[in-house]
């Protein structure tokens, strides 16, 4: 947990991470109020398509009834996220190697328009922290928290 408290307080660096640790999802999220950070969690053990990754995140993030299910949209709104407006926001996804190995090249998306989103958040004085919560080296490409 001192690492996720490291990102609450701007200790470490807005990105994508690979979380290897296990993580106790209400004391996150009561810290993330604390510190005025919008926390969004996605449990991934039931997600293995487009579609399902779609409709959890749009339960999630609270996307509007207008969130058109498709790839640009998802990027549309997790670029914007003015409904949520907060000191800093805070995606955990656990078991994101469901997606992952189920399609792979839907999965790439995906991480490709998370590390975008942390980029663009990057330019504003709100940070975006993407953790991928997995033991899985299906995606062993990120930093390790």
């Amino acid at each position: 947990m001192d690492k996720l408290l490291a990102i609450l307080k701007g200790e470490l660096s807005p990105g994508l991470y690979r979380l290897t640790t296990e993580v106790n999802i209400d004391e996150l999220s009561s810290l993330c109020k604390e510190y005025n950070f919008q926390f969004f969690y996605i449990n991934g053990n039931d997600i293995t398509s487009k579609a399902e990754f779609f409709q959890a995140s749009a339960k999630t993030l609270n996307f509007p009834d207008y969130f058109g299910n498709n790839w640009d949209a998802f990027s549309d709104f997790i670029n914007d996220l003015s409904w949520l407006s907060a000191d800093g926001y805070i995606f955990l996804y656990t078991q994101p190697d469901n997606f992952a190995n189920s399609d792979p090249s839907e999965w790439s998306i995906a991480l490709d328009i998370f590390q975008e989103a942390v980029e663009s958040w990057r330019e504003t004085e709100t940070p975006l922290y993407v953790l991928l919560r997995t033991d899985s080296l299906v995606i062993d490409t990120l930093d390790v928290l």
